[in-house]
């Protein structure tokens, strides 16, 4: 075991939970509450999905970091569970994300799919 990549993957973790938590706590709402000078919000609902989807995809990667990291300090980990395999999880996990909170509409779900397909497979 190669612990300094375990603590690394435990961090890469830990950020991306933090970051999503902080996110909807302390960021989102504040931006999603802004107005323009006619006391209009500035964001559509639309725009605001995108945001948080954007803000969040980061923490699905943060957690897909630490799989990779796992993966690489934990040698017999790595004979169920490949680099590639945990980057499509990952993908798969945001690709999930994207066309749940876009109902299907925004393309990027498809695409991240496809890239955990193709990891997958590899």
């Amino acid at each position: 075991m190669n612990m300094p990549l375990a603590f690394a993957g435990f961090l890469s973790i830990l950020l991306g939970v933090v970051h999503s938590l902080g996110g909807e706590i302390e960021v989102l709402p504040k931006i999603e509450g802004m107005r323009d000078s006619r006391g209009q919000p500035s964001l559509s609902g639309w725009s605001r999905q995108v945001l948080r989807g954007t803000w969040h995809t980061l923490s699905f990667f943060g957690f897909g970091l630490g799989l990779v990291l796992f993966v690489m300090a934990f040698p017999s980990l790595g004979q169920q569970l490949t680099v590639a395999k945990a980057i499509a999880l990952s993908t798969f996990a945001v690709g999930g994300y994207w066309a749940i909170i876009t109902r299907l509409w925004h393309p990027a779900w498809v695409v991240f799919v496809l890239v955990g397909i193709l990891c997958w497979l590899a």
